[in-house]
């Protein structure tokens, strides 16, 4: 990881698993939209897998990293199933949200947090229900959707975020492009884009959602004692608020700024 990184060269990759009967909707964008990148600009390249089990997943993005030059963004591009639990492979094999963490952080460590995840997928959005604040975020930001989406807006959403998106730095007009599909479709997105700040600081708000804190409260407690008097949930409150404080000490050392000063 340097502290002085200088971009040279941006890489769009598309992980798939699918199969028949589902269409091969990454392959699809891959082949329709992607390769031809490098024709508009000289800088940014495409490239597509199509993996099976857990172990072909993981060892492909373990290949990616090693791939991984001086100067290169990444965007990974994920078509596959998904569920509140993970990645579902072809296989039927689940990668879960921490393993998945796990996987794809080394890379954005080694290209110096400008990675790009992009979940094209059912319930890619619960990818923010993990969180390590002990270590480094494991991208910079990603595209998920909290719902079940269909094959067909897949590839028609897709298809206009990637219509002009080259780099990290298109994020924002590409997800203006995928949210005026569905306008002009008379939908509502489901599909939003979430930087590893803002899920950290939600996450660590104790006063985000005071009937969610005041559950978590409950249920910590239920579990350690066997019941919820006054006393106890006052114990159990102080403990997981000492968590999260701890947990907001380490928010420099996440999100790279210890690094990266701004």
């Amino acid at each position: 990881m340097e502290t002085d990184y200088q971009i040279a060269r941006h890489r769009i990759i598309v992980i798939q698993s699918l199969c028949t009967p589902y269409k091969e909707t990454g392959y699809e964008l891959f082949h329709d939209i992607l390769q031809y990148k490098n024709f508009y600009r000289n800088d940014s390249f495409a490239e597509f897998y199509s993996v099976n089990s857990r172990n072909d997943f993981l060892q492909k993005i373990n290949e990616i990293l090693n791939s991984v030059n001086k100067g290169e963004t990444i965007t990974l591009h994920f078509e596959t199933h998904g569920e509140e639990k993970g990645v579902v492979l072809n296989s039927k094999e689940i990668v879960s949200w921490e393993d998945f963490d796990n996987a794809v952080r080394p890379i954005n460590e080694k290209i110096s947090n400008l990675l790009i995840v992009v979940m094209a997928m059912c319930k890619g959005g619960a990818l923010l229900s993990h969180i390590d604040p002990e270590r480094r975020c494991p991208y910079l930001a990603f595209v998920g959707s909290f719902k079940n989406v269909l094959e067909d807006e897949v590839r028609e959403s897709f298809t206009a975020f990637y219509s002009d998106y080259f780099s990290p730095l298109d994020i924002h007009k590409s997800m203006i492009a995928l949210n005026r599909y569905y306008t002009s479709a008379h939908k509502k997105s489901p599909f939003g884009c979430f930087s590893a700040e803002f899920i950290f600081d939600k996450t660590f708000d104790t006063d985000r959602d005071s009937k969610y804190f005041h559950s978590l409260i409950e249920l910590n407690c239920s579990r350690k004692y066997g019941d919820c008097s006054n006393e106890h949930l006052e114990i159990v409150k102080k403990e997981v608020k000492g968590l999260f404080d701890f947990a907001k000490q380490k928010r420099d050392y996440f999100l790279f700024r210890d690094v990266y000063k701004e």
